[in-house]
């Protein structure tokens, strides 16, 4: 045992197989080499050495060359033969700055437009479109109650009958350098001619008249003459109001009487009131957008005839009889033509044989 723990191990030698390994590699590869260019020789053939790919650079003839070109877009390569060598296999890259790609531009389908209902506009009889026989309504922002009514022809009247009594009662006019004259009767008694002329705008100018029996109401009468002096530029009469005691009232309320036009309260009416007229040849005239309107009245066994026209034009004869009395009616007229249209409505003084009357109402009109 002592022996065995003395004892020396031997080392193994490996550099002989580490030499012939290293010797049957060498061999192997000379071989190889031999077969291959043995291989060649029979064929009558020879390895060709491949030369050095050379790159040409060429720039386009509108660009100037740069020691460090920048390029916005990946460069395209074009492989052509050497000008020495033709045919061979060897390309030579040439370098061909990039092209721009047109592009298509799509150009965005507008959405579609929705049109909406049309908007229908009803004006009640006391409107200023308006116009009763020859006294035409104006807006103006500057008059009491932000509206006025004026004429020009001779005698067209306008009258007052209030509801109330007092002492006193007054006109309120607009005065102005296109303003004429008129005649002011009380009860149907001449109480003044007055000269609206004045050389600049003249809003709520009043004239008042006193004196009066306070236990009875009193009838206001305005009528155009048709006359001037000779510095005004028309013969207008432009009537602002009325006021009995401190008390105004517009001239669009129902007390109010254009010609043969005479204003009521009903509550059954457009707006609580409603024109009408049983005079002959008296008239509503009114303008209207496109090409329909609808003129709102009344029908009853006391109405008669109306006529309609439109830009001058008889368009229809209308009946108001009716065994019953109905309000807000609407009798449409269609297919005028686009534009503006003047409408003028005509008492006939015609009746049905069965009517007991030839009034005609205006209650207003509407459009589409």
């Amino acid at each position: 045992m002592q022996n065995l723990q003395n004892q020396t191990p031997q080392k193994v030698n490996y550099m002989p197989l580490f030499a012939l390994g290293c010797a049957t590699v060498g061999l192997l590869t000379i071989l190889c080499a031999v077969v291959f260019g043995a291989m060649s020789y029979l064929n009558g053939t020879s390895l060709p050495l491949r030369p050095a790919p050379t790159s040409t650079s060429t720039l386009l003839p509108t660009e100037t060359a740069s020691p460090s070109p920048t390029f916005t877009s990946t460069p395209t390569f074009t492989a052509s033969p050497l000008p020495t060598e033709t045919g061979s296999p060897f390309p030579t890259f040439i370098f061909r700055p990039p092209t721009s790609i047109p592009t298509r531009t799509r150009t965005p389908r507008p959405a579609p437009t929705k049109t909406s209902a049309p908007t229908i506009t009803t004006y009640h009889d006391a409107h200023f479109v308006i116009a009763y026989s020859a006294w035409e309504g104006a807006l103006n922002g500057r008059a009491l109650g932000k509206t006025l009514r004026c004429a020009a022809k001779k005698n067209q009247t306008m009258v007052f009958v209030p509801d109330r009594n007092s002492a006193a009662v007054s006109v309120v006019f607009y005065r102005g350098p296109n303003q004429g004259k008129a005649n002011i009767y009380i009860d149907n008694a001449l109480a003044d001619t007055l000269d609206l002329y004045h050389a600049s705008p003249q809003y709520g100018f009043e004239k008042k008249y006193t004196g009066l029996d306070p236990s009875v109401p009193h009838t206001l009468k305005v009528t155009a003459l048709r006359q001037k002096r000779n510095a005004s530029s028309d013969f207008r009469v432009c009537v602002d109001g009325f006021r009995v005691g401190r008390q105004f009232v517009d001239e669009m309320q129902p007390s109010v009487r254009y010609g043969a036009w005479a204003g009521a309260l009903n509550n059954r009416a457009l707006g609580g009131a409603y024109r009408v007229s049983s005079q002959a040849d008296s008239s509503v005239t009114f303008t209207v957008q496109g090409s329909s309107f609808q003129w709102i009245t009344a029908r009853g066994p006391r109405y008669g005839q109306a006529a309609v026209y439109v830009d001058g034009r008889l368009l229809a004869k209308v009946d108001l009889y009716s065994p019953s009395q109905r309000w807000q009616q609407a009798i449409p007229f269609t297919r005028l033509g686009r534009g503006a249209h003047t409408v003028r409505i005509v008492t006939l003084g015609l009746r049905h044989p069965d009517a007991g009357g030839d009034a005609v109402v205006f209650d207003g009109f509407r459009t589409p």
